[in-house]
C-alpha cells in the first residue's frame, strides 16, 4: 500500500513525499474541488530512486488542492 508521508506548501508550490520502491513509476494527480473537479495529471511520471520520493507541484501556490499518487505498472 502506498503511503503519503507528508505535504508541505511554500513559495515554490506543494511538495508531496511518499513511500516508494526504487524503480517503480508513479503519477501524481490533483484537483481543487474534491466534489466537482475532475482529477488531472500533474507533471511527468516520476520514477522512484529509493524508499522515499518527493514531487513538487509548482502550480499549487495557494488555496486548497487534493492529491493522489498512482502506482503505475
Amino acid at each position: 500500500m502506498l503511503k503519503i508521508q507528508g505535504v508541505s506548501l511554500d513559495a515554490k508550490g506543494s511538495t508531496l513525499t511518499w513511500e516508494s520502491v526504487a524503480g517503480r513509476r508513479y503519477q501524481v494527480w490533483s484537483r481543487r474541488d474534491v466534489a466537482n473537479d475532475p482529477w488531472r495529471t500533474v507533471g511527468p511520471v516520476v520514477t522512484a530512486a529509493g524508499a522515499s520520493t518527493q514531487f513538487t507541484d509548482a502550480s499549487a501556490t495557494g488555496g486548497f488542492c487534493f492529491y493522489r499518487v498512482q502506482v503505475l505498472p
